[in-house]
């Protein structure tokens, strides 16, 4: 569940199968049966096991942007494959965290290498025969080269969506979601994967609130694009907008990528469900007429300043090539 520095140890915690499957996140704000009883193994105990175990069984992640359907891919992939599902896995944004702050334990290449495998190998536990199918939050891609290394053969499919979209999905989704990418910004910003240059530019423009604001959000969106080309080179690479408008043949791809069977009997009920309720909140409905709709009444408020946006990103791809 999660990496103690200060105590050098790894916490886990009981889990049930119904959890995995059920849970749209596998983090600190999914309540875990029994969570109150947490487990403590000294990292160095878990590094030495780790030492003594055959190589690392190939893994397979969905890597993504925010707000791109990647959780929509995954509940898609769990209900039309026999598979478990790990969805955001607390213990991945952790170790991203660490890496941010520049931890010791990341000073320390051998044994950071060894707790990235060490975590790859708990996460493929499962149940039976079950296959494991992890997607990590977005904010644990600083971890991809971490993972990469470790595992470069590993199974791999990306989502991301295109930068309009991808604005107008931060401004649907109100404070709370633009103040997650404005944070996220900044755990970018702490790796190195954000051009610091481009950032103090916007925010010396003199720009109105709005203009800065997507300008930001500009960034973030290429900074997790580029990331993604960079370091995951054999995915296969999806977006929102295929999901969306062909989601049988999506799955179809997903599932081939890795190398897993779609239950034909399954597909459609999971369809019918899934794409009817909010990936994220599977107990509320999915509008798609409703999300059209706050679309447009957000065009009639900002298009002007989307507009600009666009036009200045459209720039700055001319001029940097």
């Amino acid at each position: 569940m999660s990496v103690d520095e200060a105590r050098d140890e790894l916490e886990f915690r009981p889990v049930s199968k119904s959890i995995i499957i059920n849970s749209p996140f596998l983090n600190t704000y999914t309540r875990i049966p029994g969570s109150m009883d947490t487990f403590r193994v000294p990292i160095d105990d878990a590094l030495s096991w780790e030492g003594d175990q055959p190589d690392l069984p190939n893994s397979r992640f969905i890597f993504h942007t925010a707000f791109c359907g990647s959780t929509l891919l995954s509940n898609l992939l769990a209900g039309a494959i026999p598979s478990l599902p790990m969805r955001e896995p607390e213990v991945l944004g952790v170790l991203a965290n660490l890496k941010a702050a520049k931890s010791k334990l990341t000073r320390q290449p051998e044994r950071w290498s060894k707790l990235i495998s060490f975590t790859l190998r708990q996460l493929q536990k499962s149940w039976g025969e079950l296959p494991v199918i992890t997607k990590p939050s977005n904010w644990a891609n600083p971890l991809i080269p971490d993972i990469l290394r470790v595992q470069p053969d590993c199974q791999t499919v990306t989502i991301s969506m295109g930068l309009e979209d991808f604005l107008i999905a931060n401004l649907r989704g109100g404070k709370e979601r633009l103040a997650f990418s404005l944070e996220l910004l900044n755990h970018l910003l702490s790796v190195s994967a954000v051009d610091r240059c481009s950032v103090l530019e916007i925010e010396r423009a003199g720009l109105s609130p709005t203009q800065r604001l997507l300008r930001l959000l500009t960034v973030v969106h290429d900074s997790q694009r580029n990331w993604l080309k960079k370091y995951v080179h054999d995915a296969e690479w999806l977006t929102l907008s295929e999901l969306r408008s062909s989601p049988i043949s999506t799955l179809h791809t997903a599932a081939d990528a890795f190398q897993l069977k779609l239950d034909p009997a399954l597909i459609t009920p999971t369809m019918k469900r899934e794409l009817s309720r909010n990936a994220k909140a599977p107990n509320k409905p999915f509008s798609a007429r409703a999300e059209a709709d706050e679309n447009a009444r957000l065009y009639s408020e900002i298009g002007d300043d989307l507009h600009q946006a666009l036009d200045w990103r459209r720039a700055q791809l001319r001029d940097t090539g």
